[in-house]
């Protein structure tokens, strides 16, 4: 007996950025809508000051 496996590939794009979490959620949503199987989603880039805390 063979069990398949299920591979993810995980790959990240910039689709637009914002100023504010309010219009990525607004974004997002709209998203969703109009490509229901797209698997979005919000992320942050961190502030200049803790990039250069970490080194980033």
């Amino acid at each position: 007996m063979q069990l398949p496996t299920l591979v993810v590939i995980t790959q990240s794009h910039t689709v637009a950025r914002f100023a504010n979490r309010q219009d990525a959620d607004d974004h997002l949503r709209f998203l969703r809508r109009t490509i229901p199987n797209g698997g979005f989603e919000i992320m942050f880039e961190p502030p200049d000051d803790v990039k250069e805390d970490f080194n980033i």
